[in-house]
């Protein structure tokens, strides 16, 4: 599979290969990370996802790593869009569809951004500044996290 290639400004990006690759053809999200912002890359086709998250009062995002126990326990990631009811949309990713994984020690706790692109790339289609990221023994979690700031 061919690299992914993401052009930054900051937090914001400003070209991106990814939805020409075979990542976004095959359907899989993609999940960049920079200058404290968690960029999620949608692929076409996620028109009602990208709706319900951008209109259904998600205020936090929650990102947990941790062993798949659907995907035989592989190392991965769980983007869990925290909306206040007992079942939240949340995404489950393999790291390689993550081009840097967030580090424990300086990343973890509520900190940074979250922004979805679309292939009209320019702006986010939505954002978020309440993310928190966390480290567990297995995903899925789909449990908010602790201490979570008010709005």
């Amino acid at each position: 599979m061919a690299t992914i290639i993401v052009e930054n400004d900051g937090p914001i990006i400003v070209n991106t290969n990814y939805w020409e690759s075979e990542h976004a053809t095959a359907g899989y999200a993609y999940l960049t990370i920079n200058a404290g912002c968690y960029r999620l890359l949608m692929p076409p086709g996620q028109d009602q996802l990208i709706q319900e998250i951008t209109t259904t009062g998600v205020t936090a995002v929650v990102i947990s790593r941790g062993k798949w126990t659907d995907q035989g326990n592989r190392d991965a990631l769980e983007i869990m869009f925290e909306d206040g009811t007992k079942s939240p949309i949340a995404l489950h990713m393999s790291l390689e569809s993550v081009d840097r994984l967030p580090d424990q020690s300086t990343d973890a706790g509520w900190k940074g951004q979250f922004a979805i692109y679309t292939s009209d790339i320019g702006a986010p289609v939505w954002e978020c500044r309440n993310v928190y990221y966390r480290t567990t023994k297995k995903i899925p979690v789909m449990k908010p996290a602790p201490g979570r700031p008010q709005r």
